[in-house]
């Protein structure tokens, strides 16, 4: 069996309920910091968690497939004790893949292919977050770095090579097509957004380009004025009064989870006028029971997602080309990275291996440099064919078969008790 260094353990909405998916990403902040601590083998940890994804992407120091198995079950058992959530249920939800899998698979979702609205753009945002929070943690190993570099510049690439990007559509996108049935024409509605994170100027810049220029802003952690003053909007100082009167209600602050609902029912029971609430927090921001108030239309992340229109065709077929194609190239970088540091291994132990004989056979009047030079010359010849062999050895491991990317999923392989 090859060197394996990269896994990818990951959830999506295919597999998961965004309810289950909620729970798991509620500990992936702790993910990075807690994996690192606890397994001696990682050489890094990157979390990415979105509204319909939770992967963990691993560096781990250990081609032995048990010690492999050992990292994933003891990250399984972290983001468990994290969200609260049995460890046996958060095993099977997660696929493993190994090596060149990792890279096609964070490439096809960095560049959408993998979101419920295939081609959307605002995952490439949310990778550089999944970096940027490794980083500050100093979780961020070398070789992640250099992978997440390349899922960036690859989804650059499809976005710039082939028409995704028009093709595909994002939740925010379908959720506002699907309010303007309900509402009047976009000049004249009210919105009230809450949040004050990446969705919400998302969120407003979708709103703007149908031509929306009633806006005002909430924020439940004081932020509404900067954001307000930034993005040219009003600020809601007053929730309640801004529910009553708002014909479209935008929430995107996710900060609701653990602490209630942002927006119940009870806000809603004077209104005399119909409602459109679009929920777009993963941690939901909006009682569903809302949805049940005669006049209200309410659209979460599950209902948008149903409601994705499927991107076919040409452009995802390219897509998926470019991503095939930068995860073989990154692979064979990755491989042949490997083989240079064995050369060097063996390049070390043969330095080690001249000192001790030039040391043996040098004599009291022994000319020691050209004796050292000697002795290199053989020694080097004598490690030519292995240099040769480890450099051969990455060639091959790089020759990766193309498979459909469902065959390179794996579960999780609960360790024998021996080894926890």
């Amino acid at each position: 069996m090859g060197i394996v260094s990269l896994l990818c353990l990951a959830a999506t909405y295919r597999d998961l309920s965004l309810d289950v998916l909620d729970q798991l990403s509620a500990g992936a902040r702790s993910t990075n910091v807690a994996a690192h601590a606890a397994c001696p083998a990682l050489r890094g940890v990157v979390t990415l968690a979105t509204c319909n994804r939770f992967e963990v992407y691993l560096d781990v120091d250990a081609p032995d497939p048990s010690t492999m198995d050992d990292a994933c079950w003891q990250i399984a058992r972290l983001v468990a004790a994290g969200s609260r959530l049995d460890t046996r249920l958060v095993a099977d939800a997660l696929r493993r893949r190994e090596g060149e899998a990792v890279s096609r698979h964070l490439f096809a979702v960095a560049a959408g292919l993998e979101s419920m609205a295939v081609g959307e753009r605002e995952i490439g945002g949310q990778v550089k977050r999944a970096l940027a929070e490794a980083r500050d943690a100093r979780t961020v190993s070398g070789m992640l770095e250099r992978l997440f570099a390349a899922a960036a510049h690859t989804s650059k690439r499809v976005f710039s090579e082939t028409t995704l990007g028009a093709a595909g559509r994002s939740l925010v996108a379908v959720g506002l097509d699907a309010a303007a049935v309900h509402l009047p024409r976009w000049g004249d509605v009210r919105v009230l957004l809450i949040g004050t994170g990446a969705y919400a100027g998302a969120s407003l810049a979708a709103l703007r380009e149908r031509g929306c220029v009633r806006v005002s802003v909430h924020s439940a952690s004081g932020r509404a004025r900067e954001f307000a003053a930034s993005h040219g909007v009003d600020v809601s100082a007053d929730l309640a009064a801004e529910l009553e009167s708002a014909d479209l209600v935008v929430a995107c602050s996710g900060v609701a989870s653990g602490a209630g609902y942002l927006v119940g029912p009870a806000q809603f029971t004077t209104r005399d006028a119909g409602v459109v609430v679009l929920d777009l927090a993963l941690h939901r921001d909006v009682d569903p029971a809302v949805g049940d108030l005669p006049g209200v239309v309410l659209y979460d992340l599950a209902e948008l997602g149903r409601n994705v229109p499927a991107v076919v065709g040409t452009a995802v077929a390219q897509a998926r080309g470019i991503v095939a194609d930068a995860a073989r190239a990154f692979e064979e970088d990755r491989l042949g990275r490997t083989a240079d540091e064995t050369i060097k291994a063996l390049l070390a132990a043969a330095d080690v291996r001249i000192d001790h004989e030039v040391a043996r056979l040098s004599g009291p009047d022994a000319d020691v440099a050209a004796l050292r030079r000697s002795v290199r010359r053989r020694v080097r010849a004598e490690l030519y064919p292995q240099i040769v062999q480890a450099r051969a050895e990455a060639v091959a491991a790089a020759r990766v078969p193309v498979v459909a990317p469902a065959a390179y999923e794996q579960p999780l392989v609960e360790p024998h008790p021996s080894h926890t």
